[in-house]
């Protein structure tokens, strides 16, 4: 994503992009609703994961302290 872009699943915010730092995994993540997305993947409501659950599957705790931007 080189330009800003709403998120589709609230509609509120524009997506960010990060890196979870354990696992080098570059993110785009909704700071509204948390609805996130590997980077290059179309943002869609149909293919979101909520970041907890996206922290869980890879045995992560739930926290943004582990995002850089």
């Amino acid at each position: 994503m080189t330009t800003a872009t709403l998120c589709p699943r609230c509609q509120q915010d524009d997506l960010r992009l990060w890196t979870l730092e354990p696992t080098k995994e570059r993110i785009a993540l909704c700071p509204e609703c948390d609805a996130t997305w590997l980077a290059g993947q179309t943002p869609a409501v149909e293919t979101y994961t909520d970041f907890e659950d996206f922290l869980s599957r890879r045995d992560l705790p739930y926290t943004f302290a582990i995002l850089r931007a």
